[in-house]
């Protein structure tokens, strides 16, 4: 059970230091390891630990430490102070042991000096566990995780179930491995083509007044924030961008502004539009 822990944590707490890690970056590198690989309750349960950061920042995903005994498959989370689910990934192709990472299919958008809580459910138990781990919290700066007592317990778990975990081991500070994947830098954007790609006919002959548009899918769900055209110098007057559904339904529209004379043009929309994968 998660009360009968007894092995002393080895590793040292995480000390302030005076850089900030080169992002992405996590509370723990990869050569950092538990005092305990295996905890003996073998028991369903979710685990996780309360953290923040001292900036804005991305979530783009969560890991843990894995013993070999830890079997079955894990799912990741991402929750607010307040027990609402912000993220969901489940772990594909792990390995038998150490760390396990999963990314989100989105980054979740975090604000500074604001608790959060990544946890990890794990279906058969025998989770990772260092018993006095969070006594002192763990910072690599900006992230921090929080000394157990910091915003009330941390080392928190929720037995049986796959839930917001916010029991606690009374009078101890157990570190059950749970780490995130943290960046400053917002999400990547991508597109079809890179700027590098020009059209073989940089001007078609045709002078009318027209509608062009492209049908696309994208593998993972996210969102659309703008749209690109390749314009030949030929190709004058205003350009507005659209974004239909399949059905044609106009969900977004945009008028192209500051063009340059030829080359790719890009607009942002004002507020981006979620997509699902494989529409």
């Amino acid at each position: 059970m998660l009360e009968q822990q007894t092995a002393l944590d080895e590793e040292q707490p995480g000390e302030e230091q005076p850089d900030v890690c080169a992002t992405p970056c996590s509370f723990w590198d990869d050569a950092a390891t538990p005092r305990l690989l295996a905890d003996p309750d073998s028991s369903p349960v979710e685990l996780g630990v309360k953290f923040r950061s001292d900036v804005d920042g991305y979530v783009y995903g969560v890991r843990f430490y894995k013993g070999d005994l830890n079997i079955g498959e894990h799912i990741g989370h991402l929750w607010d102070a307040s027990g609402n689910l912000l993220a969901e990934a489940i772990f594909v192709n792990e390995s038998a042991s150490g760390w396990q990472e999963v990314q989100f299919d989105s980054p979740v958008a975090v604000s500074a000096n604001t608790t959060y809580v990544a946890s990890y459910y794990s279906p058969g138990g025998y989770f990772s566990d260092s018993p006095e781990g969070l006594a002192a919290g763990v910072y690599n700066p900006p992230l921090r995780a929080l000394a157990n007592g910091a915003d009330g317990p941390n080392g928190v778990y929720n037995l049986g179930s796959s839930a917001f975990p916010t029991d606690y081991w009374v009078g101890h500070s157990p570190n059950y491995w749970v780490d995130v994947v943290f960046d400053t830098a917002p999400p990547q954007p991508y597109s079809i083509w890179d700027d590098t790609y020009t059209p073989g006919n940089p001007a078609a002959s045709d002078g009318h007044s027209i509608e062009v548009g492209v049908k696309f899918q994208a593998e993972v769900a996210g969102e659309i924030v703008g749209l690109r055209f390749y314009k030949g110098a030929a190709n004058t007057g205003t350009h507005t961008g659209h974004l239909w559904n399949a059905n044609g339904d106009q969900l977004a529209e945009e008028v192209y502004t500051n063009e340059t004379a030829s080359g790719w043009q890009e607009v942002q929309f004002t507020n981006p539009i979620a997509l699902d994968e494989n529409t």
